[in-house]
């Protein structure tokens, strides 16, 4: 079963990595959103992404968040163009959306969902992008959705400010549950217990799954964070590097480290954003792995995630996932009806 990472290309990382991808990172497969990229025509004009497996978001937050009512027709054809795996354009709902609204946004998402359908064209996967902020909603999605007619569902996620572990734990449960083995993509997932609940729930459900972020680039450009130790979750131990740090070697033996002195990365400017980045972006996909590799231990993976700091209800969460062979024994557990 092929569960893998997809990175998630932003702005600055795009604009200044050009060709120091293909020279460092031998991962051939990333995700492009729609917006900003749409004002690029042919997107491998712009950054050598020659041979790459290109996953097409459609934009769906910055649609809302940004209010640029994106066109559907412009969106499919711009996917059809430069990616080869197209997520529906969707509408993200919030918790602070009455129940009128949400149901408004997913109607609206469903039919995007069958233009996308009834617009196929050969050598393409296509995913249906859900939503839901309980069961009743994500059925809503799965039982309006012609599943004959798809590759796979993308789950997205609530943006982290309006959801806990706990609930993207439920919803991960929920989604591969409903997914009737059909393959499925986490949109921004980035957090370690979810990505990890993933990896056990696609075992117990032999369900493929694929996941995106960009925190390897947010982590590098923007706050120039240096993530240390592959056996760490993301967000310990990470190193500063600027040019008021006082370090002066890297204890990495990745490309990107081994080719370029400390003081390019410490440097002011973008390029040393980039280093940062190209190098987290190593230690993410090593990591990953690595997750692979112990998922079936359940003292290392509760080691890995660092159990013994969270409250009981997550580890109890991620302790009943661990062992159970039915998802329903899950879902009648834990409330949901």
């Amino acid at each position: 079963m092929k569960n893998e990472f997809i990175p998630a290309l932003n702005g600055q990382f795009f604009h200044y990595s050009k060709n120091l991808w293909n020279d460092y990172i031998d991962y051939k497969q990333i995700l492009i959103s729609s917006y900003p990229y749409m004002k690029y025509q042919k997107i491998e004009n712009e950054i050598n992404i020659n041979g790459f497996k290109i996953y097409g978001d459609s934009g769906g937050y910055s649609n809302i968040k940004k209010n640029l009512n994106l066109n559907v027709k412009n969106v499919l054809k711009w996917q059809h163009h430069n990616t080869d795996v197209i997520f529906s354009l969707d509408y993200p709902p919030t918790k602070k959306d009455p129940i009128n609204i949400r149901y408004k946004k997913y109607e609206k998402g469903l039919e995007n969902i069958e233009y996308m359908i009834n617009n196929k064209i050969k050598n393409k996967e296509y995913y249906a992008c859900i939503h839901g902020l309980n069961m009743k909603e994500l059925k809503f999605h799965y039982e309006n959705i012609k599943i004959d007619e798809i590759n796979g569902f993308g789950i997205c996620e609530l943006t982290n400010h309006e959801t806990n572990i706990i609930q993207k734990i439920d919803r991960l449960v929920l989604s591969f549950y409903l997914a009737q083995n059909k393959k499925i993509h986490l949109l921004g997932l980035s957090s370690s217990i979810p990505i990890a609940i993933a990896f056990l729930l696609s075992n117990r459900c032999k369900t493929s799954f694929t996941f995106d972020n960009s925190s390897y680039s947010i982590l590098g450009c923007r706050y120039r964070q240096y993530i240390n130790n592959i056996n760490t979750t993301p967000g310990y131990n990470n190193l500063i590097l600027n040019k008021n740090c006082n370090i002066t070697e890297l204890d990495c033996d990745c490309p990107i480290c081994k080719k370029y002195k400390i003081d390019e990365f410490c440097q002011k400017g973008s390029i040393a954003g980039i280093l940062i980045s190209l190098h987290n972006l190593y230690i993410e996909i090593k990591r990953y792995e690595n997750l692979k590799r112990i998922i079936k231990n359940e003292d290392e993976i509760f080691k890995f995630l660092k159990l013994d700091n969270k409250s009981k209800k997550i580890k109890e969460r991620v302790s009943f996932v661990f062992k159970c062979d039915d998802l329903e024994k899950y879902i009648n557990k834990f409330y949901y009806v």
